[in-house]
């Protein structure tokens, strides 16, 4: 390694040690009470010196546990109508079909890579402790392969990630620095990087210099990147178009002349100074650089999901759906606990006697509690003459009642923090009416929005980051899959004419035009699909006609072995005018006469152009204006048949082969008289006799559609 490459890397691991604690230091309080939400909704939730007490005590510390169910609430629902990237063209060199198949490979490189993961434990993290991050990256297709493909992974402890504390988008798209650091172990560190220093040095040394990033069994290795701004030129061309000084700079002389660029264009086109965004990866552990690249977008690839966001006194703070309602979880805790334990210690119920009274029956009294005897007998004792009364049972009540109601209040008093009513839960409360229990459902789902909210803003910036990488890592000839809404499969080929299923041609370059996305909320494709059919057959038992004319619908909606196989056959059977085929398209028998019948005319034609090129030479007097009238007459004769033919081929397409057959049969009759009248017509015509007479114009005839043909 060169001196000056050393300098540098020694600048940015100065830089990157230095924003790793600058980081460390504005996380701390936010980390800490997201450790404790994990902590409080994995059980833990009474302190620990009150627990110490009442261990001392030999009393309980119960925990009802709440918190699970609330998350779940919220992370399910989201589960169910889970956001989906939308694109869209966004200048003019964009178009339609193209955005389509950048959908399909977004919606195939997320299901490749198990997005779905990542987006949920993301979005759980967020609701759970206030914030949670998806990762983008990129890796070989496979390993024998040197295409590369773009993969969406989790991030499964959202603290190790640290992120710019200045960024304020809640993309976190402003960022201009970030960290996604791990510990390993040491002898998978020197088996992964054999000639670092960390490997080949002394490491007590490393350990003693650096005891953040280093420790007696792991050492730190984090992915460090930078977003560096290079100065630059834009030019704005004769034809609209942009262009950046490096980039004309890189173009041969060549290439130049054929984009038609030229020292006097550009002087004489408009140019402003840019900062271009480059974004830099590095690998890093405590003292080195171990790789370094350029991360092919402007944007790092490491994207925050947001809970709910405040800034207090200057302070930025994340929550999420467990930080104010650990107090009311706790006093349910306390309050349950003191119910049981109330009713487990309370005294059991005595009886009172006089002195004597239960001499030689202890045994029975004692066990009065436990026994189910008919009977238990007592000395009758009297005192100064009189009899004394029966042992008589004194009964104590605790005040549990109290403690319950004082429960019931802390379990509101959670629903109120979480959000998260009865009807939400699945609980019966004073709604009666299933619009009542949506409406009260839907409240809930309105008081926890915000997170759904923030997780479209973030999956939107994951679908413009998509859409700046696959330009670069799809810059190839290559086969490709993308999927549909439905998950139907489609292989096309990129960066190459491309024919489709129908011979259509299209070319797909994914680095021509710009283009946008959105982010849409909604149920699945199943259950859409669910509710269609649902809604459809709910239609048909008022409007029984719709089986007639959207059965094949109806079936391709059912969850079921061979649906599609079966709404196929249904729709065959149905007419096309109802199904919306076109109904001029043609059989391949139909076609096939059709392009028989195209050769025979085309071998009229020809004898025509013989017998005219015969006639002319036989008489040159013959007024050429008469000839070209007559000429035109025939060759519109033919044409007529033609079409006519045509047309003949269409209706066999749609009747019946046997009626067809009869019906061609007798046009073809009819076309063969006429065309003998209208030969004997020319041939009289071209009689030296007749043609000493002005002859009229023919009448324009019609073919079957009515059309005229001069």
């Amino acid at each position: 390694m060169t001196k000056q490459k050393n300098e540098k890397h020694s600048k940015i691991i100065e830089d990157a040690l230095s924003r790793f604690d600058i980081a460390i230091q504005a996380n701390k309080e936010n980390r800490e009470e997201a450790i404790l939400d994990a902590k409080f909704r994995a059980g833990d939730q009474w302190p620990a010196e009150v627990v110490a007490l009442r261990q001392l005590q030999s009393r309980p510390c119960l925990t009802i546990n709440k918190m699970p169910q609330n998350v779940h609430q919220i992370t399910n629902d989201q589960r169910q109508n889970r956001p989906s990237i939308k694109v869209s063209p966004f200048d003019d060199n964009a178009d339609i079909k193209t955005s389509e198949i950048l959908q399909g490979l977004i919606r195939s490189i997320e299901n490749f890579s198990n997005a779905d993961t990542a987006y949920d434990i993301g979005f759980d993290k967020a609701v759970e402790g206030g914030r949670g991050f998806i990762r983008l990256t990129t890796d070989f297709a496979d390993p024998t392969s040197f295409d590369q493909d773009i993969k969406i992974v989790p991030v499964h402890d959202p603290h190790s990630v640290l992120i710019d504390p200045a960024y304020r988008e809640p993309d976190g798209s402003d960022a201009n620095w970030a960290f996604h650091f791990d510990d390993i172990a040491i002898e998978d560190f020197k088996s992964q990087y054999p000639s670092a220093d960390c490997a080949v040095d002394d490491f007590n040394h490393h350990l003693e210099k650096n005891s953040t990033w280093f420790d007696e069994k792991t050492i730190r290795v984090a992915e460090y990147f930078v977003r560096e701004l290079k100065e630059d030129k834009l030019y704005l061309l004769p034809d609209g178009s942009t262009a950046l000084k490096s980039e004309i700079d890189d173009l041969t002389e060549e290439k130049l002349l054929e984009l038609g660029l030229d020292d006097e264009i550009l002087e004489n086109s408009k140019v402003r100074k840019t900062m271009i965004p480059e974004i830099k990866w590095y690998k890093i552990c405590g003292n080195e650089v171990l790789e370094e690249t350029v991360w092919p977008s402007r944007w790092i690839p490491i994207i925050p999901i947001h809970g709910e966001e405040l800034f207090v006194d200057g302070k930025r703070i994340f929550e999420g759906v467990i930080r104010h309602a650990r107090d009311p979880q706790r006093m349910y805790n306390y309050w349950a606990t003191c119910e049981t334990e109330t009713i487990a210690l309370a005294p059991k119920p005595k009886f009172i006697g006089a002195a004597g009274q239960f001499e030689g029956h202890e045994d029975a009294w004692n066990n009065i509690h436990l026994d189910n005897t008919s009977y238990i007998e007592y000395n009758n004792e009297s005192f100064e003459g009189k009899l004394v009364p029966a042992p008589q049972r004194i009964n104590t009540e605790s005040n549990v009642g109290a403690i319950t109601q004082a429960r019931m209040l802390s379990s509101d008093d959670l629903k109120s923090t979480t959000g998260i009513y009865d009807a939400s839960l699945g609980n019966r409360s004073n709604e009666v009416s299933g619009k009542a229990i949506n409406q009260r459902a839907q409240q809930s789902q309105v008081g926890n929005f915000h997170f759904v909210d923030n997780l479209s803003r973030s999956l939107r910036h994951v679908g413009k980051i998509m859409l700046e990488l696959i330009p670069v890592i799809y810059d190839t000839k290559r086969v490709v899959r993308i999927l549909g809404e439905d998950d139907q499969e489609e292989i096309v080929t990129i960066n190459e004419m491309f024919k489709d299923n129908k011979g259509k041609s299209f070319l797909y370059e994914f680095g021509k035009g710009k283009y946008d996305c959105t982010v849409t909320t909604g149920p699945s494709y199943a259950s859409k699909r669910q509710e269609a059919l649902q809604a459809m057959l709910d239609l048909s038992k008022v409007y029984p006609q719709l089986t007639q004319y959207a059965g094949d619908l109806i079936v391709k909606n059912i969850d079921m072995p061979n649906a599609d196989e079966l709404a196929k056959r249904i729709k065959k059977s149905m007419p096309p005018e109802i199904t919306g085929d076109e109904e001029d398209e043609i059989p391949p028998h139909a076609q096939a006469q059709i392009a028989q019948m195209g050769k025979m005319l085309q071998e009229k034609e020809q004898q025509l152009g013989q017998a005219m090129s015969a006639i002319e030479e036989m008489d040159k007097t013959i007024d050429s204006k008469e000839l070209e009238i007559q000429s035109r007459e025939r060759i519109a004769l033919h044409s007529d048949e033609t079409k006519m033919t045509i047309e003949l081929a269409k209706l066999q397409a749609l009747k019946g082969a046997e009626t067809l057959q009869s019906q061609i049969l007798k046009l073809q009759f009819e076309l063969e008289e006429k065309h003998k009248e209208n030969e004997e017509k020319i041939i009289q015509a071209l009689n030296p006799v007749n043609l000493a007479n002005e002859m009229p114009l023919v009448e324009p005839t019609l073919n079957v559609d009515g059309e005229n043909y001069e």
